[in-house]
Protein backbone atom coordinates (compact mmCIF):
# COMPACT_ATOMS: atom_id res chain seq x y z
CA UNK A 1 0.00 0.00 0.00
CA UNK A 2 1.12 3.88 -0.18
CA UNK A 3 3.19 5.21 2.92
CA UNK A 4 6.10 6.88 3.75
CA UNK A 5 7.04 8.56 -0.05
CA UNK A 6 10.74 8.44 1.79
CA UNK A 7 10.45 4.63 2.59
CA UNK A 8 9.24 3.59 -0.41
CA UNK A 9 11.82 5.59 -2.43
CA UNK A 10 14.81 3.98 -0.19
CA UNK A 11 12.81 0.56 -0.77
CA UNK A 12 12.87 0.99 -4.45
CA UNK A 13 16.49 1.92 -4.53
CA UNK A 14 17.22 -0.87 -2.49
CA UNK A 15 15.20 -3.30 -5.28
CA UNK A 16 16.89 -2.04 -8.09
CA UNK A 17 20.30 -2.80 -6.65
CA UNK A 18 18.95 -5.77 -5.56
CA UNK A 19 16.65 -7.48 -8.39
CA UNK A 20 17.43 -10.81 -8.03
CA UNK A 21 16.69 -10.72 -4.20
CA UNK A 22 13.97 -7.70 -3.37
CA UNK A 23 10.88 -6.40 -5.33
CA UNK A 24 8.94 -3.97 -4.31
CA UNK A 25 5.31 -3.11 -5.70
CA UNK A 26 4.02 0.56 -4.22
CA UNK A 27 0.49 0.35 -4.67
CA UNK A 28 -2.52 -2.03 -3.75
CA UNK A 29 -3.77 -4.49 -5.80
CA UNK A 30 -6.01 -7.26 -4.04
CA UNK A 31 -5.07 -10.04 -6.71
CA UNK A 32 -1.32 -9.67 -6.33
CA UNK A 33 -1.92 -9.17 -2.22
CA UNK A 34 -3.10 -12.72 -2.10
CA UNK A 35 -0.79 -14.19 -4.13
CA UNK A 36 2.15 -12.70 -2.20
CA UNK A 37 0.29 -14.24 0.73
CA UNK A 38 -0.88 -17.30 -0.49
CA UNK A 39 3.52 -17.61 -1.42
CA UNK A 40 4.69 -16.71 1.42
CA UNK A 41 6.01 -18.52 5.07
CA UNK A 42 5.00 -15.18 6.98
CA UNK A 43 3.48 -11.96 6.79
CA UNK A 44 5.57 -9.25 8.32
CA UNK A 45 3.04 -6.37 9.63
CA UNK A 46 4.95 -3.94 12.32
CA UNK A 47 1.96 -1.47 12.38
CA UNK A 48 2.04 1.22 14.46
CA UNK A 49 -1.95 0.69 15.15
CA UNK A 50 -4.36 -1.14 13.27
CA UNK A 51 -7.81 -0.97 14.14
CA UNK A 52 -8.68 -4.40 12.82
CA UNK A 53 -6.98 -5.40 9.24
CA UNK A 54 -7.95 -8.11 7.14
CA UNK A 55 -4.16 -8.88 6.01
CA UNK A 56 -3.49 -11.17 9.04
CA UNK A 57 -6.69 -12.70 9.06
CA UNK A 58 -5.84 -13.87 5.18
CA UNK A 59 -2.27 -14.60 6.27
CA UNK A 60 -3.73 -17.10 8.65
CA UNK A 61 -5.99 -18.40 6.22
CA UNK A 62 -3.44 -19.18 3.58
CA UNK A 63 -0.32 -20.16 6.52
CA UNK A 64 1.49 -17.58 5.99
CA UNK A 65 2.29 -16.60 9.90
CA UNK A 66 2.00 -13.07 10.89
CA UNK A 67 4.71 -11.10 12.61
CA UNK A 68 3.00 -8.28 14.18
CA UNK A 69 3.26 -5.53 16.20
CA UNK A 70 0.83 -6.33 19.34
CA UNK A 71 -1.56 -3.72 18.57
CA UNK A 72 -5.09 -3.03 18.23
CA UNK A 73 -7.03 -5.84 16.06
CA UNK A 74 -3.48 -7.46 15.54
CA UNK A 75 -3.66 -8.58 19.39
CA UNK A 76 -7.11 -9.66 19.31
CA UNK A 77 -6.36 -11.86 16.23
CA UNK A 78 -3.29 -13.46 16.29
CA UNK A 79 -2.57 -15.85 19.23
CA UNK A 80 1.35 -15.17 19.98
CA UNK A 81 3.48 -18.76 19.50
CA UNK A 82 0.26 -20.39 18.09
CA UNK A 83 -1.03 -18.54 15.03
CA UNK A 84 1.56 -16.08 14.53
CA UNK A 85 4.38 -13.53 16.13
CA UNK A 86 3.75 -10.92 18.38
CA UNK A 87 5.88 -8.23 19.35
CA UNK A 88 5.25 -5.27 22.48
CA UNK A 89 8.32 -2.87 21.99
CA UNK A 90 7.85 -1.36 18.17
CA UNK A 91 11.29 -1.02 17.58
CA UNK A 92 13.88 -2.61 15.56
CA UNK A 93 15.06 -4.42 18.34
CA UNK A 94 11.43 -5.66 18.76
CA UNK A 95 10.83 -6.64 15.36
CA UNK A 96 14.12 -8.28 15.08
CA UNK A 97 13.73 -10.65 18.21
CA UNK A 98 9.67 -11.15 16.47
CA UNK A 99 11.61 -12.22 13.52
CA UNK A 100 13.85 -14.39 15.20
CA UNK A 101 11.42 -16.56 17.29
CA UNK A 102 9.48 -17.07 13.56
CA UNK A 103 12.68 -18.25 11.74
CA UNK A 104 13.86 -20.60 14.65
CA UNK A 105 10.57 -22.11 14.25
CA UNK A 106 10.82 -22.18 10.70
CA UNK A 107 13.84 -24.50 11.28
CA UNK A 108 11.53 -26.68 13.63
CA UNK A 109 9.35 -28.76 10.72
CA UNK A 110 7.16 -30.15 13.44
CA UNK A 111 6.38 -26.80 15.55
CA UNK A 112 5.77 -24.37 12.38
CA UNK A 113 3.73 -27.44 10.62
CA UNK A 114 1.45 -27.44 13.98
CA UNK A 115 1.36 -23.64 14.00
CA UNK A 116 0.10 -23.10 10.09
CA UNK A 117 -2.74 -25.86 11.33
CA UNK A 118 -3.77 -23.59 14.00
CA UNK A 119 -3.51 -20.75 12.04
CA UNK A 120 -5.39 -21.98 9.09
CA UNK A 121 -8.27 -23.28 11.28
CA UNK A 122 -8.96 -19.99 12.30
CA UNK A 123 -12.58 -18.84 11.74
CA UNK A 124 -13.03 -15.01 12.29
CA UNK A 125 -17.08 -15.40 11.23
CA UNK A 126 -19.77 -13.14 12.43
CA UNK A 127 -21.28 -15.36 14.78
CA UNK A 128 -19.63 -15.05 17.94
CA UNK A 129 -19.51 -10.86 17.32
CA UNK A 130 -23.16 -10.87 16.85
CA UNK A 131 -24.46 -12.97 19.62
CA UNK A 132 -22.70 -10.75 22.19
CA UNK A 133 -24.05 -7.71 20.59
CA UNK A 134 -27.34 -8.96 20.96
CA UNK A 135 -27.06 -9.90 24.47
CA UNK A 136 -25.51 -6.40 25.16
CA UNK A 137 -28.24 -4.63 22.92
CA UNK A 138 -31.09 -6.69 24.99
CA UNK A 139 -29.34 -5.53 28.11
CA UNK A 140 -29.19 -2.16 27.43
CA UNK A 141 -32.68 -2.00 25.78
CA UNK A 142 -34.23 -4.57 28.58
CA UNK A 143 -35.44 -6.43 25.87
CA UNK A 144 -35.10 -10.37 24.90
CA UNK A 145 -33.11 -10.56 21.16
CA UNK A 146 -32.79 -14.01 20.16
CA UNK A 147 -29.66 -14.90 17.88
CA UNK A 148 -29.87 -17.85 15.28
CA UNK A 149 -26.59 -18.64 13.34
CA UNK A 150 -28.10 -20.33 10.56
CA UNK A 151 -25.12 -21.13 8.62
CA UNK A 152 -21.39 -20.73 8.49
CA UNK A 153 -19.00 -18.48 5.80
CA UNK A 154 -17.42 -20.33 3.27
CA UNK A 155 -13.79 -20.89 4.58
CA UNK A 156 -11.19 -19.02 2.30
CA UNK A 157 -9.06 -22.27 1.76
CA UNK A 158 -11.64 -23.61 0.07
CA UNK A 159 -11.33 -21.36 -2.97
CA UNK A 160 -8.74 -23.79 -3.99
CA UNK A 161 -10.75 -26.61 -3.87
CA UNK A 162 -14.15 -24.95 -5.92
CA UNK A 163 -12.91 -22.19 -7.81
CA UNK A 164 -12.43 -18.57 -6.32
CA UNK A 165 -15.69 -17.11 -7.84
CA UNK A 166 -17.92 -19.90 -6.84
CA UNK A 167 -16.74 -19.32 -2.89
CA UNK A 168 -17.24 -15.58 -3.03
CA UNK A 169 -20.67 -15.92 -4.80
CA UNK A 170 -21.28 -18.52 -2.06
CA UNK A 171 -19.74 -16.19 0.92
CA UNK A 172 -22.10 -13.37 -0.27
CA UNK A 173 -25.10 -15.67 0.12
CA UNK A 174 -23.57 -17.61 3.34
CA UNK A 175 -22.64 -14.12 4.71
CA UNK A 176 -26.04 -13.16 3.71
CA UNK A 177 -28.37 -15.55 5.32
CA UNK A 178 -25.66 -16.36 8.53
CA UNK A 179 -27.53 -14.34 10.72
CA UNK A 180 -31.56 -14.04 11.53
CA UNK A 181 -31.81 -11.24 14.87
CA UNK A 182 -35.32 -11.48 16.09
CA UNK A 183 -36.57 -9.17 18.52
CA UNK A 184 -38.82 -10.95 20.87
Amino acid sequence: GLGDPDIEHMLSRVARLHRDDIGVLVGFNEPMARRIIAGSDFTLMPSRFEPCGLTQMQAQRYGALPIAHATGGLVDTIEDGVTGFLFSELSYDGLMVACARAFDTFDDAEQIGCMRRAAMARRFTWAEPAVEYAQLYGRLTGSVVAVETTRTLVPALAAAEVGRSHVRARSRVAAEQALEVVPA
